[in-house]
């Protein structure tokens, strides 16, 4: 009880709410091919899976991709093209 670091040194600090924020630090770049490691410099390319590859691996095949294609396309064409179609039983009336 008689820790100098209690509630009794210091009166009222137990009726204090911190809060803290945590503020993030800004993204690190990354200049290596994630596949082999070259440093890339100013002609990095960046996959659809937000990886950043060299020349030699910046194809999804080589650098074994884990990005869904098709399922991108899909959407897309799906957003692009909706369905419209028109109420036929009014006509019918």
């Amino acid at each position: 009880m008689n820790d100098p670091t209690s509630s009794a040194a210091a009166p009222g600090h137990s009726d204090l709410v911190v809060s803290a924020t945590f503020i993030s630090s800004p993204p690190k770049i990354n200049n290596r091919c994630e596949s082999c490691n070259k440093k890339l410099g100013l002609m990095g390319f960046t996959c659809r899976c937000g990886k950043g590859f060299c020349q030699f691996h910046r194809y999804p095949l080589e650098h074994s991709c884990n990005y869904d294609f098709k399922k991108a396309g899909r959407r897309g064409l799906a957003k692009e093209n909706p369905v419209i179609r028109g109420n036929k039983l009014r006509s019918r009336m």
